[in-house]
């Protein structure tokens, strides 16, 4: 048996419409099979396969002026 996979693909709001295409039917490829793919975008990116009932999104708020703080000195 094939061991699960998992797959990120960072900053989807920037991809180009050739790599969203390919996107697109790489999502579908994994249907069926042990393979989670995980993407990170900003709110203005859409797609159609986000529209299957397989997909679930998680909402991240934007962090604020202290967390910010907080991360830039560790």
């Amino acid at each position: 048996m094939l061991s699960p996979l998992v797959v990120l693909v960072d900053d989807l709001h920037w991809i180009d419409n050739a790599s969203d295409a390919f996107l697109a039917e790489f999502v579908e490829a994994l249907e069926g099979t042990r393979t989670l793919y995980l993407g990170n975008f900003r709110p203005e990116y859409s797609a159609a396969w986000m529209r299957k009932s397989s997909y679930q999104q998680i909402a991240l708020n934007p962090l604020t002026p202290s967390e910010i703080d907080l991360l830039m000195v560790t």
